[in-house]
């Protein structure tokens, strides 16, 4: 392949060298010897039907074209009179990665090693920047999340990124951030501000599973997304009824019509409704055997395809580190086009001048789908929002609350469920029965084909309703309506160390056949140590209500298990936003890690934990963040993942120290407004 660059760039031979390398030869790795999880979480069985996968493609010479789609981008760059000429940028001539190449995160390193820079630098230098000399890297390619993701000695997910958060470009060096373009700028803040995520890359282990999950990857006319099993429940019809829009012009849809030529049109058929009434029985799979995860190649398509859809990227990658296929998610026929198995160690046309493509390919299929993209935002009312990513304590459905009011104003602090008031619900004595819950999603590009079934394994913890001797009751595959409640979750309200937290509201059918309905917080947890903290946490609600200690201390309504996945999931009441939240509502620059409060509020926090202490417990994560006040200005401690049983007053004594240490208050402040803010 002649490249149509200018014969006198000084930096035509490089690129030469950088388009014609191919990955290293690999040796051999053993299969590791931990377990492998499953890659299928609960939220990929969660999709709405209109935007899972549905089929899956081989084009043989996909990645063919995509070496030979860098002729016209090279061809309007030299005739425009461009060159890679720079004197302060050279290509990397890393050849070889910096680490042996075994697990997933290594072969994810050993590509941005060797490919990912070099590639994101030329393609970016073409499409954004051609008539400025410097090199400035626009977008970048990010390898891993390797503290968030289990597994990642076998799997790992990667992606490109526009280094701009949709008002700043995000340069570094930070010298060349002021020589970037104006028209650079303002088309990277647009991409930035649209997508955060502009491809999905899947890296495995460099083992006989690794290798094999993207050799055996095969055609599939009918792609089998799993979802949950559950059977006899209704499905709500989508928020968002139309897909995002693919790109109307481009590599991607150039080769699908090529491939599509000839070929007998692919004919949608609708689901038929489902015929179901408030008293059908429900019907859920018996419990499997569990046995040690072998990793199939299905699993892994359908993990990358929602996470494609959760991103809205168009570009997929299953790379092993010897082999590897590029995919191409069509959105309208709800399909995957992949290439045939590239060996990246000896193909031809070369690696380089493929991934060269790809990065082209993928760059401009964000800028083609900018505006689509914004329109139909604006259309459908919908959000690329990633909101099982988002910081703990963000409820966009809660209003700011008010500042605390004192003699002038009124309404004062007081604890939550003060015994004084305490008054248990006909739907809270309902759900205490209920031995399985139903959990469905519908938000954003949820909607649950069919919910996920939690069978109870706690108690509920409202005072008259604990059983202190409760044993779970045995799993059933056919629930009535007098056994089971349903909840609706709406989106995360964030991610904390145990799991991710939804509003939701519980609906359960009473004995009389009413309906009643219940506004909770549902905790669920995913992996073995957020079970592990979930159920701690339980225990220790547990433990308070043995005490009778429920001042300041939210409802918890039980513990379930999804039948499926082993999620958890506790349910609880809401409490409202924490003393953090509070002071970001009227201060949004606020960053202590203390507020300021009254005396008499002081008393308040201190009656909270002297109970919780008197106890028996200490709960060990004292911080802003785990005090919560709700409308009716009631406060309440959450977050007890972390506390300990202990009757040692130094431990509770050391800990209304740190109390005092995060809620500052005058001896001065009084009732009559004197020193209160």
């Amino acid at each position: 392949m002649s490249l149509p660059l200018l014969p006198d760039d000084p930096l035509l031979p490089r690129f030469r060298a950088v388009l014609d390398r191919n990955f290293p030869s690999l040796s051999t790795v053993e299969d590791l010897d931990r377990a492998i999880p499953r890659p299928i979480g609960f939220y990929d069985r969660h999709l709405s039907s209109h935007l899972i996968l549905k089929r899956v493609r081989i084009i043989p010479s996909l990645h063919e074209s995509l070496a030979n789609s860098i002729i016209d981008p090279l061809k309007v760059f030299s005739d425009k009179g461009h060159t890679l000429k720079y004197e302060e940028y050279d290509f990397i001539s890393r050849t070889l990665p910096r680490e042996p190449v075994g697990q997933a995160t290594s072969v994810a390193l050993a590509y941005d090693d060797i490919f990912a820079s070099e590639m994101v630098h030329i393609a970016t230098k073409m499409l954004f920047t051609p008539e400025t000399p410097e090199w400035i890297p626009v977008m970048n390619f990010i390898p891993g999340d390797y503290e968030a993701l289990p597994g990642v000695l076998f799997f790992t997910e990667a992606r490109h990124v526009v280094n701009s958060d949709g008002k700043t470009v995000r340069i570094q060096p930070s010298y060349l951030a002021p020589k970037l373009p104006l028209a650079a700028r303002d088309l990277a803040n647009d991409l930035g501000r649209v997508f955060e995520w502009i491809s999905h890359w899947s890296f495995f282990s460099h083992t006989k599973w690794g290798r094999s999950v993207v050799s055996l990857m095969p055609s599939m006319t009918n792609f089998n997304w799993e979802c949950a099993h559950t059977t006899g429940v209704p499905v709500a019809k989508p928020l968002v009824p139309n897909r995002p829009p693919d790109a109307h012009q481009g590599f991607a849809k150039k080769e699908i019509e090529q491939y599509l030529e000839g070929r007998r049109k692919i004919v949608e058929n609708s689901d038929p409704p489902v015929a179901w009434s408030k008293k059908h029985d429900v019907k859920i799979p018996r419990r499997k055997v569990k046995r040690p995860y072998t990793p199939i190649p299905k699993d892994y398509i359908q993990k990358a395809w929602s996470s494609a859809v959760r991103e809205d990227v168009t570009y997929m990658v299953f790379n092993s580190g010897s082999h590897e296929r590029v995919g191409i998610r069509h959105r309208e026929s709800q399909t995957l086009y992949l290439s045939g198995l590239i060996g990246t160690g000896h193909t031809n046309p070369s690696y380089g001048k493929i991934h060269l493509g790809l990065a082209l390919c993928i760059i401009q299929d964000a800028i083609d789908r900018r505006e689509l993209r914004e329109e139909y935002d604006t259309k459908f009312n919908a959000s690329l929002k990633r909101h099982v990513t988002m910081e703990l304590d963000v409820d966009e459905d809660t209003p700011p609350l008010k500042r605390r009011k004192t003699a002038d104003g009124g309404a004062k602090l007081s604890l939550v469920n003060s015994l004084q008031t305490y008054h248990v619900s006909v739907a809270e004595t309902e759900i205490s029965t209920r031995s399985a819950l139903l959990i469905s999603l519908h938000f954003d590009n949820f909607n649950s084909p069919s919910p996920s079934c939690f069978t109870r394994i706690g108690s509920s913890c409202v005072r008259g309703l604990f059983n202190e001797h409760f044993t779970a009751p045995p799993r059933r595959t056919l629930y009535s309506t007098s056994q089971y409640m349903t909840a609706r979750l709406r989106p995360p309200i964030g991610r904390g160390a145990i799991g991710i937290a939804h509003r939701a509201t519980l609906a359960v059918t009473s004995t009389l056949s009413k309906s009643l309905e219940h506004d909770c917080l549902v905790k669920l947890a995913f992996t073995e140590e957020g079970r592990a903290a979930l159920k701690k946490e339980f225990d220790i609600y547990q433990h308070l209500s043995k005490k009778d200690v429920v001042s300041g201390i939210l409802r918890v309504h039980g513990l379930f298990e999804d039948t499926e996945t082993d999620t958890l999931a506790l349910i609880m009441d809401y409490g409202g936003y924490s003393l953090r939240r509070r002071e970001l509502e009227e201060d949004m620059d606020f960053s202590r890690d203390y507020v300021s409060i009254t005396e008499e509020e002081w008393t308040i926090y201190l009656e909270a934990f002297r109970q919780i202490h008197a106890s028996g417990i200490c709960h060990n994560d004292v911080r802003i963040d785990n005090i919560v006040i709700n409308h009716a200005n009631e406060v309440a401690i959450i977050d007890f993942d972390r506390a300990t049983f202990t009757n040692e007053s130094f431990d509770h004594d050391e800990e209304i120290s740190h109390l005092k240490d995060i809620l500052e208050y005058s001896e001065y402040d009084s009732v009559d407004g004197e020193g209160v803010e």
